[in-house]
C-alpha cells in the first residue's frame, strides 16, 4: 500500500516529535512506498511471477523441443530425397557409360570397315596401275 505524500507529511513530523530522532523515522517511511509503483514485492507477488516466468521457459523449451524434432525429420527427409535423386543419377550413369561403350564399339567397327574399304582400294588402284603398265608394255 502506497502512502500519499500529505500522510507521509503527517507522519515524518508526529513520529519525529514522538520519538524524537526524525533521522529514523525518515529510514523507516523510505520502507513505505510513496507511489503504487514504489510497493515492495510481497513474497506471493514474486513467486507467482516467478512461476510465471518459468511456466513461459517449459513451453519455450517445448517449443523448441518440437522445432527441433520436425527439423530433424524434415532433414532426414531431404537427405532421402537427396539420396533417392543420387541414385537415380548413378542408373543414369551407368547407362551413359553403357551408350558410351556401344558407341565406342560402333565407332571402333566404323574404322574397321573403313580400313577394309582402304585396303580395298588400295588394291584395286595397284591393280589398274599395274593393269595399265602391263598393257603399255603388250601393246606397245
Amino acid at each position: 500500500m502506497a502512502l500519499s505524500e500529505k500522510h507521509r507529511s503527517t507522519l515524518y513530523n508526529q513520529l519525529g516529535d514522538t520519538v524524537g530522532d526524525y533521522e529514523a523515522v525518515g529510514e523507516l517511511l523510505s520502507n513505505i512506498a510513496s507511489r503504487e509503483l514504489d510497493e515492495p514485492a510481497t513474497r506471493d507477488f514474486v513467486a507467482a511471477q516467478v512461476q510465471g516466468v518459468r511456466t513461459e521457459i517449459e513451453s519455450l523449451r517445448t517449443q523448441i523441443s518440437e522445432s527441433e524434432v520436425r527439423l530433424t525429420r524434415y532433414v532426414h527427409q531431404e537427405l532421402a530425397g537427396f539420396r533417392s535423386e543420387m541414385a537415380g543419377f548413378r542408373t543414369e550413369i551407368v547407362g551413359i557409360r553403357a551408350e558410351v561403350a556401344q558407341l565406342r564399339a560402333g565407332i571402333d567397327g566404323l574404322r574397321s570397315d573403313m580400313n577394309r574399304t582402304n585396303q580395298w582400294m588400295i588394291g584395286l588402284v595397284i591393280t589398274l596401275v599395274l593393269g595399265l603398265i602391263a598393257s603399255q608394255f603388250i601393246g606397245g
